[in-house]
C-alpha cells in the first residue's frame, strides 16, 4: 500500500509543537507491554466471573434454578435478577421520561439471544464457565419481532409490554414551507436506502474489574471510554452516592463509542463483588462482544427531494432505525440521523420524521459517527442519482449546493470556519475526476462529503465540557490531569502538544495522568470532542500555569512578567540581555523560596446548546468538520468482487495539531468504511440468532485489503474557538466512505446498490436483471 499525506506539517505560522509529527506519547509503553489493560488487572483473592446470555430471542422467564451450578465446588457466588435492585439502565436516561428500559439481569422477560439472565462467581474461568452450563433455565418462547417496519404496526407483538408501541422514540422536524417547495420544484425524486447490523469489532472485547473497598466504597477498573459517564450511570444503578464510585480507566483496545455507555457487565462484577466480599473480573468473549456489544443501529431511510434549476429546495425523509431490544443511546443516534437530515447542503425547506423501534435483536448504541453514517449514505447517495437524472456532474451538483463559510441551516447550525466545498474540490483532482469518471469497463471512480460536529454535539440543554489541572513540580516537569481518554486514537499526544505549545516547553517535559474519577476532572461529552474541548481546557490550564511561572520568575529576574517569554523550556526577556534562566529553576525557586506550588486550572464548557431535541432546531455543535472521499474501484467482471484501488480523504479539522496522527485516523476510517460498504453486516435468522459473530464469518478489512493508493489531504481553516485553531477529526472521516464506494461501484458497473453492504451477489444479481 502506497501512503501519501500532503501538507505534512499544519500552515500556521509560529507554531513550535502544533503541527508537528511528534511521534505518540504513549508508544513506548504500548510496545513493550507495560500499559495495563483489564486483562492485566490481578487484585488478591480475585474471582473471575462470567454471564449466562439468554437462548431465546424474545420469551417469559418462568423459572431460573441455580441450586446445581451453586453447589459446584471452587463456585463462590451465583445471582440473577431477583438478587439485585430493579434500577434500569440506560446512558440517555434523562434526555427523554422513562428511557431506562434494561435491566442489569433480567428477571421477568429475554429480548434478545444473549440477553443477560444469570451470573457467576468462581475461583476460575474454567469453574466459572462450568458452573453456567448447570444453570437452568425455563422459557415460554414468545414470537421473535425482527423487522423495525413491521414492528411499527399496530398488531406487532410488544417487545416492551409497558410501552404502547414498539416505536421507543418519534421526532418530527419541519423548517420552511415543504409542501410549498414541492410544489414549484422542477423534479421531485424519491429514493429508499438500507443500511446494516454493523460491530465495532475492538481489538479488546468489554471488561472490567470491580471491588469494594473497606469503608464500602466500590472501585472498578474498566475499558471504558468515559470514565466519569460511567461513576455517574453506575452509581445510579447500584443505588449508592456518586462520590462512592471510583472509575480506572485502564488501556483501551479500541472503542469506537461501543465502551462510552455503561455495560450491563460493570453493574453485574459489582453484585458479584459485594455478594462474595472479594474483587471480581468479567471480560466477555469475542462471540459475546458481537452479540452482547453495542453496534450501529441498522436503517431504512426514505428520502424526497425536490429541485430547481440544479438546486435542492426542499427535501423530506423519513428515517427508521432499528434499535433492537434496548434504548441504551439510541435516542441519540435517531436525533443525529434527523439533524443531519436536516442540515447537509442549504437546503431551505426541510421535513423529517425519525423512528427508533424496538426490535429482538442485539440492541445499538455510539459507533463511530454515531447516527450521521446512515444519513450521509442516503443523502450522498441521492445527490448521486439525481445528479445522473439531471445531466448534471455529480461534483458539481454538490458544489452548486454546498455549505459556506459564516452562514446557518435550516435548523440553526451556525458555521464559521468552512473548508467543505475545497474538500470536494481537492478529492475531485486527487481521483482525476475529469478524466476516469463516466469511463466505465468495470473500473469507475466516486466522491462523497460530509459535515459533522467538529465541537462534540450537545443535546437538550447538555453541554460538552471538561476541565484540567497542570502542575509543575519543583524539577520543572509537567503532570497533566484532564478528564479525557486516551482510547487510541491519540488524544494524549495531541494534549501534550496543545500544552508544550502554550508553555513553551518541551514534550518530554509533559506526562499525562491516566484517568482516575477520584482525582481527574470530569469530561462530558458526545460525538468528537477531545482534540477541541478537553484541548481547549488543557489550553486554558497551561495558559493559566505559564502566567504563574512567569510571574515567579519576575521576582527571581527583578522584570515585568509581561515583558518575560518562555522558548524551549527557557525563561528570558527578548528585549535585552538579562540572563535567561530555565523553567526548573523558576519551578525550584518558586517552590523552596517563595513557597507557591505551581498548579494550572482551566476549563472549557460549550454552553448550554439552544437546540431541542423535540424540535431540532438550534446550534448543535461550537462548529463544525467537513470531509470528502474519493475512491477508484475495479469490478470483477466474472465474481462481482469490488476492489478498492485507490482512495482519497480531504478533511477540514481546522487546524491539524498531528498530521500524522491525523492520516492514522483517516486511514483506519479508511478500513472501517470499507467493511461498512463492501462486507460487513450482521446476519440474523428467523429465530433472532446471530449467525456470524466471529472474524471467521464476520468479514472485516485487513491490512492486506487495503487499497494500493492512500492519499490524505488536510484542507486547513482556522477555527475562532478552537486550540490554535483545531477542530476535531476522529469519526467525521468515516462517514463520506460508504457513498463514495457506492457510486464508484454505479460508475464502473451501471449498477447504484442502494442496501449495505454491496455484495458480490448483490451486484450480480442486479446485472443478471438488467440483461
Amino acid at each position: 500500500m502506497e501512503t501519501k499525506i500532503l501538507n505534512t506539517e499544519s500552515v500556521r505560522e509560529g507554531l513550535k509543537v502544533v503541527g508537528k509529527s511528534i511521534p505518540r506519547v504513549d508508544g513506548i509503553e504500548k510496545a513493550t507491554g507495560e500499559l495495563q489493560y483489564v486483562a492485566d488487572i490481578n487484585l488478591p483473592g480475585m474471582l473471575y466471573g462470567v454471564i449466562l446470555g439468554s437462548t431465546q430471542a424474545h420469551a417469559r422467564i418462568k423459572r431460573i434454578d441455580t441450586s446445581k451450578a451453586e453447589q459446584l465446588p471452587g463456585v463462590v457466588a451465583v445471582i440473577t435478577g431477583k438478587d439485585i435492585p430493579d434500577n434500569k439502565m440506560c446512558t440517555n436516561a434523562g434526555l427523554l421520561p422513562g428511557l431506562e428500559d434494561k435491566l442489569p439481569l433480567e428477571k421477568e422477560k429475554v429480548r434478545f439471544i444473549g440477553d443477560d439472565v444469570a451470573a457467576v462467581a468462581a475461583v476460575d474461568m474454567e469453574t466459572a464457565e462450568k458452573a453456567l452450563e448447570l444453570i437452568e433455565v425455563e422459557y415460554e418462547p414468545l414470537e421473535p419481532i425482527l423487522d423495525p417496519e413491521a414492528a411499527m404496526k399496530n398488531s406487532a407483538l410488544l417487545v416492551h409490554e409497558d410501552h404502547e408501541s414498539n416505536v421507543s422514540t418519534e421526532l418530527n422536524y419541519k423548517f420552511g414551507d415543504v409542501d410549498k417547495a414541492f410544489a414549484e420544484a422542477d423534479h421531485i425524486f424519491e429514493d429508499v436506502f438500507k443500511t446494516s447490523h454493523v460491530a465495532p469489532c475492538c481489538m479488546e472485547t468489554h471488561g472490567c474489574v470491580a471491588k469494594w473497598e473497606k469503608n464500602g466504597r466500590l472501585s472498578i477498573w474498566s475499558t471504558t471510554q468515559l470514565a466519569s459517564g460511567l461513576r455517574r450511570e453506575l452509581s445510579r444503578v447500584m443505588g449508592i452516592s456518586f462520590g462512592d464510585v471510583t472509575v480506572h480507566q485502564t488501556g483501551v483496545g479500541g472503542s469506537f463509542g461501543a465502551k462510552m455507555a455503561m455495560h450491563s457487565l460493570e453493574p453485574i462484577a459489582a453484585h458479584l463483588a459485594k455478594k462474595t466480599g472479594r474483587p471480581v473480573k468479567l471480560y466477555l468473549s469475542r462471540d459475546e462482544e458481537f452479540i452482547n456489544s453495542r453496534t450501529r443501529h441498522p436503517s431504512v431511510i426514505r428520502i424526497k427531494t425536490g429541485i430547481k434549476d440544479g438546486k435542492i429546495i426542499a427535501r423530506e425523509a423519513d428515517a427508521i432505525l432499528d434499535n433492537g431490544a434496548y434504548n441504551s443511546q439510541g435516542v441519540t443516534a435517531l436525533y443525529k440521523s434527523c439533524t443531519v437530515l436536516c442540515a447537509h447542503y442549504n437546503v431551505p425547506n426541510v421535513r423529517i420524521n425519525g423512528y427508533l423501534v424496538y426490535t429482538n435483536k442485539p440492541y445499538g448504541g455510539a459507533f463511530r459517527g454515531f447516527g450521521n453514517p446512515q444519513a450521509t449514505f442516503a443523502i450522498e447517495s441521492q445527490i448521486d442519482m439525481i445528479a445522473k437524472r439531471l445531466g448534471m456532474d455529480p461534483v458539481e451538483f454538490r458544489l452548486k449546493n454546498a455549505f459556506k463559510p459564516n452562514t446557518e441551516t435550516m435548523n440553526g447550525w451556525k458555521i464559521s470556519s468552512c473548508g467543505f466545498s475545497e474538500c470536494i474540490e481537492k478529492a475531485a483532482e486527487a481521483i482525476d475526476w475529469k478524466n476516469k469518471r463516466g469511463k466505465g469497463k468495470n473500473r469507475g471512480v466516486g466522491l462523497s462529503a460530509c459535515i459533522h460536529w467538529g465541537g462534540g454535539i450537545s443535546v437538550s440543554s447538555m453541554s460538552n465540557l471538561c476541565s484540567a489541572i497542570i502542575e509543575m513540580n519543583p524539577t520543572g516537569q509537567v503532570y497533566v490531569t484532564v478528564g479525557s481518554h486516551e482510547i487510541g486514537e491519540g488524544a494524549n499526544t495531541v494534549i501534550t502538544q496543545i500544552v508544550a505549545e502554550e508553555l513553551g516547553i518541551p514534550v518530554s517535559d509533559i506526562y499525562m495522568a491516566p484517568v482516575n474519577t477520584d482525582i481527574s476532572p470530569s469530561f462530558y461529552f458526545t460525538g468528537s470532542a477531545t482534540t477541541f474541548v478537553a484541548g481547549s481546557a488543557a489550553k486554558a490550564a497551561a495558559a493559566d500555569l505559564k502566567n504563574q511561572i512567569l510571574v515567579a520568575a519576575s521576582t527571581l529576574m527583578s522584570v515585568n512578567p509581561n515583558e518575560l517569554e518562555i522558548d524551549n523550556g527557557i525563561v528570558r526577556r527578548p528585549s535585552d540581555k538579562v540572563k535567561p534562566a530555565p523553567v526548573s529553576q523558576i519551578a525550584r525557586y518558586a517552590y523552596e523560596r517563595l513557597g507557591t506550588p505551581l498548579v494550572g486550572k482551566g476549563s472549557f464548557d460549550q454552553g448550554p446548546t439552544e437546540e431541542d431535541i423535540h424540535h431540532g432546531y438550534g446550534q448543535a455543535s461550537a462548529t463544525y468538520s467537513f470531509v470528502a472521499n474519493a475512491v477508484e474501484v475495479e469490478v470483477d467482471p466474472e465474481t462481482c468482487a469490488v476492489k478498492v484501488v485507490k482512495w482519497v480523504t480531504t478533511f477540514d479539522c481546522g487546524t491539524v495539531v498531528n498530521p500524522v496522527l491525523a492520516q492514522g485516523q483517516a486511514e483506519g476510517a479508511m478500513a472501517q468504511g470499507l467493511g461498512f460498504a463492501l462486507t460487513e453486516g450482521m446476519v440474523v435468522n428467523a429465530n433472532g440468532k446471530v449467525m456470524n459473530p466471529s472474524y471467521t464469518d464476520y468479514k472485516v478489512f485487513r491490512s492486506q485489503d487495503m487499497p494500493e493508493t492512500v492519499i490524505t489531504i488536510p484542507v486547513e481553516t482556522v477555527d475562532p474557538r478552537g486550540p490554535y485553531g483545531a477542530k476535531s477529526l476522529g469519526e467525521a472521516v468515516i462517514i463520506p466512505a460508504v457513498a463514495a464506494i457506492a457510486s464508484a461501484v454505479e460508475d464502473a458497473t451501471g449498477i447504484r446498490v442502494q442496501e449495505l453492504p454491496i455484495t458480490p451477489e448483490k451486484l450480480s444479481a442486479a446485472l443478471d436483471a438488467k440483461k
